[in-house]
């Protein structure tokens, strides 16, 4: 009986809302188009001034060769003004209207209809949001006019710090969308759901709904604020005195709807799906809807806990996840779209990777946080280390808490900081913000971040930095950032006495040069391709102190596998090590869980061409590690453990299983040294030492394929073994790198015979786009390494977007590969060819054919 007039109470409510006058509901218009930039360059809003001229034709090819180290800076001393027009109907005058602003960097005046709304006393600071009443200006026909000054000394704008030379306009523009809002006498803003889980049963879980509701009236206003979501229907009573501003949260207690059983939670790949609810909001008073706001969130918990060794780790529902992840950098003139944004979140998911960290709270908008909720991908943003040293900053730092520790700075973080909770805390997606990177907050700013976090956020983990370091508030921020930066070989990652090594949360690490494809690397250098010259170094850091040039990569190839004699052979010889190290990485930090916890490669992206630091470049195009990440992370894999020599069986999934591992290893002349087929019962996220490969002598390849119990193939993994691995010098260890004081031998790969491999390739057309099917076999009595599959266009560019199951292949002796490309923007393939290349794999070029 009770439960029936609970429903005809919900339903009377349901219906009462939609026979209710809408009153001045809020209505957002997106003034993205139609602007013009100093009244003569079109423009879109989310941009930068630097954005806008490329786009308009200035500065072609700005990017490649040396070009932009020469452009004229001066020229954004000066401010430059955006300008729009816009209509309103009656109606949307009829109550307030609002200018909202999201992003503007760095100062900027405002004019309505020729007169200011608010100066550079107001309107500063890049992480800022600020809505302006501009009810009394408004007319049926406006012009709009936003004033623009770049950031200077020792202001703290967008930070691209060390990985690419710094923008040349300091990013300034408007880097996030400038709206208008009207609405009646109350307004709902920034509503988001928290939720706490039976993190044992998974069968239960408490959420709290949050967001604020502003009274725009001189009187009181009683209503009643009423939601709906999966089914469910509620009201909860508010009294909003004259003016007022106010935090609503709504717990279970007070709406029993709130106490959810069953509920669809959202896991990050690997570990489940991504379930999302939608829910419903309206205001409603005196008969009539004020507002109503429509709202996307997950029901999920983030945990955290810390190792016997004091390293932090995060937990998701109650079970422990091993972030894995890489450093996002926005494109250098904040230039990605969503198109862009979708590709580059398209690899993240191919590479098996779980989540994405920001040094900076990128973005031009909250699409690429929206992906990442569907898509399961953590988001670990935060604070850049550009606010924490003087040579970015020019104003001195503070050796423990970096620049900002003046009361003014302070009062600026703290306003940025609750200004980005509001924006973004709605997203699932983020599962703790990072406040300080290489140094920590001064303590009265983390005391001001931690209020925030608590009255704004409180599920989540408030990380003070990205090192080991110790807050006097707080403890330790229990996170590595110990490097290294440049090369280490794979043994690094496996050695205890490895400072960045697997075990802890390593929040940014890599092995430093990671070399574009060839048509890329033409593409970025032009005529300066080869040889090696200052245009290369120029596209490497742009730290003054080191990781500057190519050099330690050319000494680390001619070391570990002789001199190289041409740009091919360089680049195959790169990627080699590119490939293994790289992947060596991440496998470590898998098979050395519980005790390591995270790792992040620095970096994913890739903000200008370049050579360093990325799994992917500028133009989109995968490199060598790409695909050897992919495979390292593959949910069920076999592992090389160089460390110990074994064959581990890796499971990540929370679905226990029995695979067949099967390993072969191969001499360079080919012939069979060790085979051995083991099954093994690998249950939810673990992992079981199957055997050692004994014996290794000169140059062997070891050959690794996992079966299901049915015999289908779930996963292959191959490598490169050495007799005699690298040996460092621990003791001389630094932030960037460990050094070698004896590499590893190669140099017996010279001696690989040369393979003519046959291939043939066909295009289909499907739903997906068109799909390239490579047809690939090595006739050869020895292994073919590492070929690259290329198809390019009629400009003998790369196909973009290009996705490949797998490439820089190694085949055994004999073995016939199926290897399937997508491209899914494209409809033609007439001129499409594709290239293959190989360390000791004879170049040949396929003419694509319709099948």
């Amino acid at each position: 009986m009770k439960t029936n007039i609970l429903l005809q109470k919900l339903f009377l409510i349901a219906m009462t809302i939609m026979s209710f006058p809408i009153c001045g509901v809020s209505h957002i218009i997106n003034l993205r188009d139609g602007w013009t930039l100093q009244g003569r360059y079109k423009a879109t809003v989310p941009s930068t001034i630097m954005g806008v001229l490329t786009a308009n034709g200035e500065y072609p090819n700005i990017l490649d060769g040396m070009a932009y180290k020469y452009v004229d800076r001066t020229r954004f001393d000066c401010p430059w003004t955006y300008s729009t027009e816009f209509s309103l109907t009656e109606a949307d005058r009829s109550g307030n209207v609002f200018l909202q602003l999201d992003g503007i960097s760095y100062r900027a005046n405002i004019r309505l209809n020729g007169t200011l709304v608010a100066d550079t006393s107001v309107i500063y600071g890049t992480y800022r949001r600020h809505r302006l009443n501009i009810t009394r200006l408004v007319k049926a026909d406006n012009k709009l006019e936003i004033e623009v000054f770049r950031a200077r000394k020792g202001e703290p704008n967008a930070g691209y710090v060390d990985w690419n030379p710094r923008p040349a306009d300091e990013s300034m523009g408007l880097i996030r969308p400038v709206s208008i809002i009207t609405c009646g006498d109350v307004i709902m803003t920034s509503p988001a759901v928290q939720s706490e889980v039976n993190v044992t049963t998974l069968d239960e879980a408490w959420l709290t709904l949050s967001t604020q509701l502003e009274n725009l009236t001189d009187h009181e206003i009683k209503g009643e604020l009423c939601c709906s979501f999966d089914g469910q229907q509620f009201a909860v009573p508010v009294t909003l005195r004259s003016g007022e501003r106010r935090l609503l949260n709504i717990t279970p207690d007070a709406a029993k709807a709130l106490h959810v059983s069953h509920p669809r939670l959202w896991w990050c790949r690997g570990l489940g799906k991504a379930e999302l609810y939608d829910m419903r909001l309206t205001f409603v008073a005196d008969g009539k809807v004020y507002d109503t706001c429509s709202l996307r969130f997950g029901i999920r918990q983030v945990g955290e806990f810390f190792t016997s060794n004091g390293d932090r780790g995060f937990t998701l529902n109650g079970k422990r996840v091993l972030v894995r992840g890489g450093g996002w950098t926005d494109d250098i003139f904040m230039c990605d779209t969503k198109e862009s944004n979708a590709e580059q979140l398209y690899k993240v998911c191919d590479m098996n990777l779980n989540a994405v960290r920001m040094e900076n709270i990128w973005s031009k908008s909250q699409d690429i946080f929206d992906r990442c909720d569907s898509l399961g991908i953590m988001l670990l943003p935060g604070w850049t280390c550009h606010w924490e040293w003087e040579n970015y900053m020019g104003i001195a730092h503070d050796d423990m808490y970096g620049c900002m520790t003046s009361e003014k700075d302070i009062k600026l973080l703290t306003q940025y900081f609750k200004d980005q909770l509001l924006w973004l805390r709605h997203h699932p997606s983020i599962i703790c913000w990072f406040v300080g990177s290489d140094k920590l907050p001064a303590p009265e700013l983390e005391r001001n971040y931690r209020h925030l976090l608590r009255r704004y956020d409180s599920g989540r983990p408030l990380i003070t930095s990205a090192k080991k370091l110790e807050s006097q508030l707080t403890g330790t921020a229990g996170m590595k950032m110990a490097g290294p930066y440049d090369y280490v070989g794979p043994t690094y990652w496996y050695d205890k006495l490895a400072p960045g090594g697997a075990f802890g949360f390593n929040t940014e690490t890599g092995i430093g040069a990671q070399m574009p494809q060839k048509e890329s690397l033409i593409r970025m250098m032009g005529n300066a391709v080869w040889p090696i010259n200052e245009t290369w170094n120029y596209h490497c850091t742009a730290s003054t102190s080191s990781m500057n040039k190519t050099d330690r990569l050319c000494k680390v190839i001619q070391e570990r596998y002789g001199a190289f004699t041409g740009l091919d052979d360089f680049l195959h010889k790169a990627d080699l090590a590119n490939y293994e190290s790289t992947r060596a990485m991440f496998e470590s930090f898998r098979v050395n869980t519980p005790r390591a916890t995270g790792i992040i490669q620095w970096m994913l992206n890739s903000a200008r061409p370049g050579l360093y630091w990325q799994l992917y470049d500028h133009y989109g195009q995968p490199n060598a590690a790409y695909y050897s990440v992919k495979k390292g992370n593959a949910p069920i894999q076999l592992i090389y453990d160089y460390a110990q020599g074994n064959i581990v069986a890796v499971n990540s999934t929370l679905t226990s299983t029995t695979i067949n591992a099967h390993a072969k290893l191969y001499a360079i002349d080919g012939s069979l040294l060790f085979e051995k087929n083991v099954q093994v019962r690998l249950g939810s996220q673990s992992h079981v030492n199957l055997f050692t490969i004994n014996g290794i002598k000169d140059n062997t390849f070891l050959f690794l394929e996992a079966k299901d119990s049915k015999g289908n193939v779930i996963a292959t993994n191959d490598y490169v073994l050495a007799e005699h691995m690298d040996k460092y010098d621990w003791k001389a260890s630094d932030w960037i790198t460990t050094p070698i004081t004896r590499y590893a031998d190669y140099t017996p790969l010279a001696s690989l015979t040369q393979v003519k491999l046959q291939a043939k390739a066909t295009a289909t057309c499907s739903a997906d786009g068109v799909i390239i099917t490579v047809d690939i076999t090595n006739p050869a009595s020895v292994v073919a390494l590492q070929a690259r599959l290329a198809l390019t266009d009629s400009n003998s560019q790369l196909v973009y977007p290009a996705h490949y199951n797998d490439n820089y292949i190694s085949l055994e002796p004999g073995e016939q590969r199926i290897i399937r490309c997508v491209i899914p923007s494209l409809t033609c393939v007439d001129e499409l060819s594709l290239h293959v290349d190989g360390w000791n794999v004879d170049g040949q070029e396929i003419i694509i054919r319709k099948q």
